[in-house]
């Protein structure tokens, strides 16, 4: 019989926060981090789990959505986006 909880473990967006730092989810990376776009200054960064408390990480780029999207898809793809990496995706 399968482990109910089965699901909830292979998603990598729930164990997440939806908003670090006044920015958005995007996805999670496919080396398992994290990443967040923050549409008011054009950036995004990792996230970082420390003590209970998700913090900016690394910046990653300063760029648009769809670009920011479209670099990390090409340096090191993404295991799982978000609503919004998946609108960006699209664009």
């Amino acid at each position: 019989m399968a482990d109910a909880n089965s699901n909830a473990s292979s998603d990598p967006l729930a164990d997440v926060p939806r908003t670090v730092d006044d920015g958005e989810l995007l996805g999670v990376d496919a080396t398992g981090v994290p990443i967040y776009y923050d549409e008011n200054d054009d950036r995004a960064f990792e996230a970082l789990q420390s003590g209970g408390e998700w913090t900016v990480g690394e910046e990653q780029t300063n760029a648009d959505l769809d670009d920011v999207v479209a670099e990390i898809s090409r340096l090191t793809g993404w295991d799982e986006l978000s609503e919004l990496g998946e609108q960006a995706l699209e664009a």
